[in-house]
């Protein structure tokens, strides 16, 4: 098995090439309890997207996303300071946005 994985964003774009044990990391992270928790909370006093709300639009939240990635920060995956409440939309489009920043940052 290759040390490195393509992965391809739902959208098929490639985001880059990623070391397999960042994913683990990263997946277990998210599927831990007090992670979870601190989702399910966030959520319920965060409803509305935080990013269409500064533009004056009113639309649910469905992701709790990291300001600093908790791959890069992990000290910050339970910070609440470090957390913003994202519409299906608005996190599409930071992932894509930070994808396309991944790998223009490996291919130097």
């Amino acid at each position: 098995m290759p040390d490195r994985i393509k992965y391809l964003g739902s959208s098929g774009h490639t985001r880059g090439l990623l070391d397999r044990r960042h994913l683990k990391r990263s997946k277990h992270f998210y599927n831990t309890w007090p992670w979870l928790r601190l989702r399910r909370e966030y959520l319920a006093a965060h409803p509305l997207c935080e990013r269409c709300g500064a533009s004056g639009k009113v639309v649910l939240a469905r992701h709790v996303h990291h300001r600093l990635e908790v791959r890069t920060a992990p000290e910050l995956g339970l910070d609440v300071a470090n957390l913003e409440a994202l519409c299906v939309s608005c996190h599409n489009r930071h992932t894509c946005v930070e994808g396309h920043r991944l790998h223009r940052r490996m291919d130097t």
